[in-house]
């Protein structure tokens, strides 16, 4: 039994050594006090407890195995804390006298006040002072017992915490506070004013003349709440308070809550039970922190104490204002405590699988036939359940025998099953009695007819599959679901049954979305589950579900993927039939599509990246009409184009405060749209003009995008199916760059190119003494026109002119046009080309003079270069 206060929980010296016990209001305070042994690492110990409390957990249980004491939180995670083989003593209060190992002391013990004045702290039984353990006094005071504490000891209350204690062999000691429910709440809010707690007193009268016949004996009625032993008034709660706990982590289903006056007071025979607002029967915390306090029933057989419980809900004729409290937390003073004019009435019974009534019928009636399945539990249920004081299942030997008919009954909780399957049934129906007692004493019989479907099991839920899509086609996009979860929960002889029942044509396949279940979809759209024999060898598709081993869940890229959401669970239920409406059981199996990330379908090609950008040397089959042009797919050692699109970023400034969008474009840009269709033509483009303003350089004809790291994004659909989540994507940086302009024309021997003064009239400066590089300066390329198939051209077709100007025109003057490349001259095995050239003439200088040949070359995207060639002009 939970009782409202613990004094003290006390691991004396070393624990436990001895057959004395402590038993405490909790549960799991019993294991408490049978812990034993020293902490083998203090340190240790004492981080791991430090850790585990923070961040609002608090203690819900403590065990103890072997040498370990296992501490479990409120969020399920456990710490674990060695201990030694030594022992010591225990320590306990049993009826105001201090109890060691069992053996009483003469040494007496004050029992604590329940409820402390206001301002006051609560006084446990035993403390820990200067190292001793000292016991607490009428007066309020502690007298140390002089008895030494040492080794590990807890002390507190589940209202104020525990306070878990580690000595060192040296004397010294560590504390680690360990929060309980009751004592990490720091708000207890009512959340309607004016609550008032109404309760009605019912004139209990068992088996009066209302009730039916038949009705057992009070001491033989089999129900799991035993019936008073005489007549008298049974007083019920009408009403429910309504709570909010902070934090709202907190368990409300295990904290001890009562009302109080403002003089402290607490009411007597008023016990609170919490209730999450979510309606949950199980022992779990409101996600919220909404909870609702219920009054347990109260039984009188003598009307003086009845009187005496009512009058203490009033004082001077006025109703008392209670607040709610938990340990030293209390809501306002707003609480009233009333009788209620009308009390509640028993109507039906009924029958309820999970949260859906399958039948109903009047108390004391016969039920129409309600089918059920077998294996399933169902819970038994009547309206009103207020009016309720017990009930009782049963049903006849014959038919427990048959049915194989399963009864489970506590305190306002009554199931029942069937796990007998259908063909080892002979009677189509059977009979479930349910006797109730409502709280005025009316005993009534009420019969349900069951009968049990055809079902064999009610289900089996397969554990989650995650499978990643394939670009690939239907028979070849799918994934697999073995059947032998399934014929393992039907056994040998519901294996039988299946196969001999279950009928491939009548199975019943979809798909539910578990975030949204009234989402339904069907193999129409785009999932095909096929069965199959699957073997080491091949892969059949049956004719009969009896040769199936295998699910096959086919997909069709192109419908699925506008029907289903990657990385969202469905659910593929498949119901097998016996024939269009008889079930047989059913699977379902959670699924999750998933889609290869974006970064692995792209990949930058490692030979074109420098210092994490793309650099993208232009090509002359990019252009169509001198732009400057180049298409990205020349720079992916792997991109995935059906689908995809592309768009030039329009966030980051990259120069002169303009974005890159602003910079570049790119071709084929879808209409209305910055984004492209990425595919192995996709080209970016420098922009000469953006709007009105003008992008291209004067001198250079550079565009202000050219060579700057523009930012490019590939988003798109999968298999050009499958939309990938919002922010998903590839993002990579380029230059654009000609290979022409970055490079240079030097001389083709040396570090300058030599003449004599005397050859200057007229010389032919040529590719014999010049010669051009590109960016790459091993890769080289005649500078002026050769003659190629029977024209004269530039040896690159990304060449469009190449013009001369003289350095220094008092040393020479050149021709700033070369002229063009003639037809080679062949004179028996000699050919000697015949390459255009400058022509170049002397201005008669007295001495050896070095200057310059300033060589442009101007590509087909417009750029302009030009390099400085050295000369020297020689006189002897």
């Amino acid at each position: 039994m939970r009782k409202k206060y613990l004094s003290a929980l006390l691991f004396g010296a070393l624990l436990f050594a001895s057959a004395g016990t402590f038993t405490s209001c909790k549960d799991y305070d019993d294991d408490i006090s049978n812990l034993q042994g020293q902490i083998n690492d203090v340190n240790t110990a004492i981080t791991e407890l430090q850790s585990a409390v923070e961040g609002g957990k608090y203690v819900t249980a403590v065990s103890n195995t072997g040498n370990t004491i296992t501490f479990t939180f409120s969020d399920g995670t456990t710490t674990q804390v060695a201990l030694e083989d030594q022992v010591g003593s225990v320590v306990t209060v049993q009826d105001g006298v201090l109890y060691i190992d069992g053996e009483a002391t003469d040494i007496k013990v004050a029992e604590p006040a329940p409820t402390p004045e206001p301002g006051e702290e609560h006084k446990d039984q035993i403390i820990i002072e200067n190292n001793m353990w000292s016991v607490l006094q009428e007066d309020g005071t502690y007298k140390t017992t002089n008895i030494p504490v040492s080794g590990v000891s807890v002390s507190g209350s589940e209202a104020e915490g525990f306070t878990f204690r580690v000595y060192a062999s040296d004397g010294t000691y560590k504390d680690v506070k360990l929060p309980t429910a009751t004592s990490s709440l720091t708000d207890l809010i009512l959340t309607e004013e004016g609550t008032d707690l109404e309760y009605y007193k019912y004139n209990f009268q068992y088996n009066n003349s209302s009730s039916d016949a038949g009705a057992p004996a009070r001491d033989k009625w089999a129900g799991p709440r035993a019936l008073p032993a005489k007549d008298g008034s049974l007083v019920a709660g009408m009403t429910t308070i309504p709570v909010q706990l902070n934090p709202t982590t907190v368990d409300g289903t295990v904290i001890d809550f009562s009302l109080v006056d403002s003089k402290n007071n607490v009411p007597s025979n008023i016990t609170l039970t919490a209730k999450a607002d979510n309606e949950l029967k199980t022992r779990t915390a409101s996600a919220n922190g909404l909870y609702t306090l219920s009054m347990e029933d109260v039984y009188f057989d003598d009307n003086q104490k009845l009187s005496t419980f009512e009058g203490q809900f009033t004082a001077s004729g006025n109703e008392k204002a209670y607040a709610v409290m938990a340990g030293q937390t209390r809501s306002i003073y707003d609480v009233a405590v009333k009788a209620a004019t009308t009390g509640k009435t028993l109507t039906n019974v009924n029958v309820v699988n999970g949260s859906t009534k399958i039948g109903s019928t009047s108390v004391g009636a016969n039920s129409s036939s309600i089918t059920v399945d077998p294996n399933t539990w169902y819970k038994v249920t009547v309206d009103d359940d207020a009016a309720l004081y017990d009930m009782h299942l049963s049903v006849n030997s014959n038919d427990k025998t048959l049915y194989g008919v399963e009864i489970e009954e506590s305190e306002g909780s009554f199931t029942f099953r069937t796990t007998t399957t259908p063909d080892n049934i002979t009677k189509p129906t059977f009979n479930l009695i349910v006797e109730t007692v409502d709280k005025n004493g009316t005993y009534k019989k009420t019969t349900l007819v069951i009968q049990q479907s055809a079902i064999i099991t009610s289900g089996v839920t397969y554990d989650p599959i995650s499978y990643e899509i394939k670009n690939k086609n239907v028979g070849e996009n799918y994934f697999y679901v073995s059947l032998d979860k399934m014929k393992e929960a039907l056994g040998s002889q519901g294996v039988a049954l299946w196969n001999t029942k279950a009928k491939l044509a009548s199975t019943a396949v979809k798909f539910v979305d578990t975030t949204d279940k009234t989402i339904v979809l069907d193999e129409s759209d785009g999932i095909n589950a096929t069965f199959v024999n699957k073997n080491e060898n091949n892969v059949t598709e049956v004719t009969k579900l009896s040769d199936a081993n295998f699910i096959q869940f086919r997909i069709d890229n192109a419908t699925a993927g506008g029907n289903f959401d990657v990385n969202k669970q469905y659910n593929a239920v498949i119901d097998f039939k016996e024939n269009a409406t008889s079930v047989l059981n059913t699977i379902t199996v959670p699924f999750t599509l998933t889609l290869p990330s974006i970064t692995t379908l792209f990949q930058l090609d490692a030979n074109f990246v420098i210092d994490g950008n793309a650099v993208c040397y232009m090509y002359a089959d990019d252009q169509t009409s001198g732009e400057a042009a180049f298409k990205l797919n020349r720079v992916f050692a792997k991109a995935e184009t059906t689908g995809f699109t592309i768009e030039l970023d329009n966030t980051t400034e990259v120069i002169d405060k303009m974005k890159s969008n602003q910079l570049a474009t790119i071709d084929s840009q879808i209409s209305g749209s910055t984004a492209s269709s990425f595919d192995a033509s996709t080209m970016v483009t420098l922009k000469n003009s953006d709007g009105s303003t003008n992008l291209v350089d004067g001198k250079t004809g550079l565009q202000k995008g050219y060579g700057q790291v523009l930012t490019f994004h590939i988003t798109g659909k999968y298999a050009n199916a499958w939309e990938y989540p919002e922010g998903e994507g590839f993002t990579f940086t380029a230059k654009i760059l000609s290979p022409i302009y970055e490079g240079s024309v030097t001389p083709r021997e040396g570090s300058q190119v030599v003449i004599p003064a005397s050859d200057l009239e007229g010389y032919q400066f040529g590719n014999d003494v010049i010669i051009g590089n590109t960016y790459n300066t091993a890769v080289t390329y005649d500078v002026l026109p050769i003659w190629k198939n029977s024209a004269s051209v530039y040896s690159r077709e990304d060449i469009k002119a190449v013009s001369a100007k003289s350095g220094n025109t008092n040393i020479f003057t050149i021709e700033s046009t070369p002229t063009a490349a003639q037809s080679p001259i062949t004179s028996g095995n000699t050919t000697v080309k015949r390459d255009g050239y400058f022509e170049m003439h002397s201005q008669n200088v007295p001495q050896t003079s070095t200057t310059t040949v300033e060589i442009t070359v101007t590509d087909i995207w417009g750029y302009s270069k030009t390099s400085s060639v050295p000369v020297q002009i020689t006189v002897e």
